[in-house]
């Protein structure tokens, strides 16, 4: 931008407010005081507005900032209106969206300074259209502002040849800030990497001063910049590796958005899900064991919410879940899908044999057909500790505060973290028959509840949601029998040797089918809670065998008993011998009477004759005999070794 001016420079460029001529401009200077011609620049020029020409004639130039106003927003705006835009300038205005796409990236403090260049801009476009003059308009807006012209005019340069609605994003200053670091070691780069990227989250003073240290007592003379640059540099690397390094695998799996899984499209017992929750209550059990705390195994309909059944046990084991979910069967029916994880208890044979995709103990060809697949529900496995996949994690987060916290828990509450143990912690134990009350009522408040605002609930309780969708749907029921059969443990046995009994926890059972089943396996369905019950036996394809009875032992002085077990093995055999006499109609001797008489042979012809020498003399029959094929006769070994002997000695002598 050209700033110095001659008299005569500034007359011809017909500026507001100043002379035409070259000797009125001059005798307005000196008027005005703009500087006295012929006067050194110490002596007459102390603000430096003049200053003299370096060119040939001489002369004085004037500082376009002494003009008047109006003259100096004049000569601002030929300036900029000769000099082009530069490249960038172009570049931008030339790419709208790529403005406004970094305009979006930008802090509010500097969109904020835009906005106030483009009102400015605005403004002094209105009053221009209103009819004032534009360097008046200039002045009544920037002066209060205080805007210096010249910033105003660069403001207009940058938006000259952009439409009106893309304004905005070219009034913004931009810069890249800093771009430029200090020089590192690779190897102390590294170094410093592993020691800050690990779990126990080290922090970067820390592992700085480390180092130091090593370059230092090591003699390493690695290139190390200060520790603010170095913690920029660890801050600067990848947020997912901060993350899983730092913060470990779930923390990472927790930076992604979690799937967001739609059951509004399910109805009423279509689909459930099951887990166990430990409750952070003492219990104190019926058999007087051991205190311990109480586990809820629980099974929750998807579509609903609502728990449909539940019980308490002492763990998280496959008998508590097959009981739980044969109260939901028994009270509302079967549901098609089951969701559960694949943890040892709910993934137990006796429960998920027989479906797919189960990935949890060996599965062999004798596995027998688990609870889930016998009555035609189809498994599937989540991950555990997911709440995506298995609401009801989330259900026991609400459930525990209530139950945990009940007042006929008070002193037996043991706090959910050894770091949140209460006052009274414990300080009193409550009796299993106490706590099952607690739950049923907790159970039925938090079905019951009738402000949910679940994607299904909306406003009304679990209960409700699932009463209306379940007069609705098709259920399907299980019969008393197969309730019953299910309502059982199961365990595959083997039929031992010599009788084809089988044992369940030191408990024998037998019944007359055994005997004959020995060395295959079965499937027993017991009461483990009453071992003296008879044991249900299956096969392994699930076709009845037998009801065996328990077999109890007897005192080894006790003749009663003796007597009835002699007095069972007498039945037992006449009965064996009734039935075999019913099996079997006819006798041995009948079967001899049926055999047939073998046939004579007919003679047959040696083909070879074996001489006979006894004594060495040829037994022969008369000349008289007709010529017929006399019979062989038989060989005298002793006479024949007798005569060998005589001819060998005679050749000798």
């Amino acid at each position: 931008m050209k700033e110095w001016y001659t008299a005569a420079e500034l007359a011809g460029m017909a500026l507001p407010g100043i002379p035409e001529t070259e000797s009125a401009t001059i005798r307005r200077a000196k008027r005005e005081g703009w500087g006295l011609p012929g006067l050194e620049w110490s002596e007459g020029n102390p603000l430096g507005v003049w200053r003299k020409r370096d060119a040939s004639g001489g002369g004085v130039e004037y500082h376009y900032s002494l003009l008047p106003p109006r003259a100096k927003a004049a000569v601002l705006r030929r300036d900029r209106a000769d000099q082009p835009p530069a490249a960038a300038e172009v570049k931008a205005r030339l790419s709208g969206d790529e403005a406004w796409k970094r305009f979006d990236t930008l802090s509010d403090s500097r969109k904020d300074k835009a906005r106030r260049r483009l009102k400015a801009l605005l403004d002094v476009d209105a009053l221009v259209v209103g009819g004032m003059p534009k360097d008046a308009a200039i002045e009544l807006i920037c002066a209060p502002e205080k805007i210096p012209v010249s910033t105003y005019y660069e403001w207009a340069s940058r938006v000259q040849g952009v439409e009106r609605p893309d304004w905005l994003p070219h009034l913004v200053d931009h810069y890249a800030g800093r771009t430029v670091t200090a020089e590192m070691s690779p190897d102390a780069w590294e170094l410093i990497k592993a020691d800050y990227l690990r779990e126990s989250q080290p922090g970067v003073t820390e592992c700085y001063n480390r180092l130091i240290d090593v370059n230092v007592k090591q003699g390493k003379g690695w290139s190390i910049p200060s520790k603010k640059t170095v913690e920029r540099k660890l801050n600067a690397i990848d947020h997912r590796i901060l993350t899983l390094k730092r913060q470990g695998k779930e923390a990472h799996d927790r930076s992604f958005p979690a799937l967001e899984r739609d059951r509004s499209y399910l109805h009423a017992l279509e689909a459930v899900n099951y887990d166990g929750h430990k409750i952070d209550v003492f219990v104190q059990w019926e058999d007087g064991g051991k205190t311990e705390r109480a586990f809820i195994l629980a099974f929750q309909d998807l579509y609903s919410g609502m728990i449909l059944g539940w019980r308490l046990d002492r763990c998280e084991n496959a008998f508590g879940f097959r009981l739980a979910f044969l109260d939901m069967v028994e009270d509302y029916g079967i549901p098609v899908h089951v969701f559960s994880d694949n943890t040892m208890a709910a993934a137990a044979k006796e429960n998920s044999g027989g479906s797919r995709w189960r990935h949890r103990y060996k599965i062999r060809e004798d596995d027998p057909i688990g609870l889930f697949a016998g009555l035609g529900a189809e498994l599937h496995f989540t991950r555990p500790a997911h709440g995506q996949s298995k609401p009801i994690e989330r259900a026991f987060g609400d459930l525990s505060r209530y139950i945990s916290k009940a007042a006929e828990c008070e002193g037996a509450y043991t706090g959910n973290s050894p770091e949140n143990k209460p006052a009274n912690y414990g300080s009193k134990v409550v009796p299993i028959a106490t706590l099952i009350k607690v739950v049923e009522r907790e159970i039925a408040r938090f079905n019951t509840r009738p402000d949910r605002n679940s994607a299904t609930a909306k406003g009304v309780s679990y209960r409700q949601i699932f009463e209306e969708s379940y007069k609705q749907a098709i259920i399907r029921r299980a019969s008393p029998e197969a309730l019953r059969m299910w309502m059982l443990a199961s365990e595959p046995v083997t039929c031992r040797k010599p009788d084809g009994a089988i044992w369940l926890w030191e408990t024998r059972y037998w019944a007359e089918p055994l005997a004959g089943m020995i060395g295959k396996k079965v499937v027993a369905r017991f009461d483990p809670d009453n071992l003296t019950k008879p044991a249900m036996i299956y096969r392994l394809d699930g076709s009845f065998v037998c009801a065996a009875e328990a077999l109890g032992k007897v005192q080894f002085m006790d003749q009663q008993g003796a007597k009835d077990q002699a007095a069972k093995v007498k039945r037992r055999n006449r009965l064996s011998r009734e039935m075999a006499d019913l099996e079997v109609s006819m006798t041995v001797a009948d079967v001899a009477a049926m055999q047939p008489v073998a046939d004579d042979p007919e003679p047959l012809e040696a083909r070879v004759v074996r001489p006979s020498f006894g004594n060495l003399a040829l037994k022969m029959e008369p000349e008289e005999a007709p010529e017929e094929r006399k019979p062989a006769t038989v060989l005298d070994f002793g006479a024949f070794g007798r005569g060998v002997a005589m001819h060998i000695a005679a050749s000798k002598d």
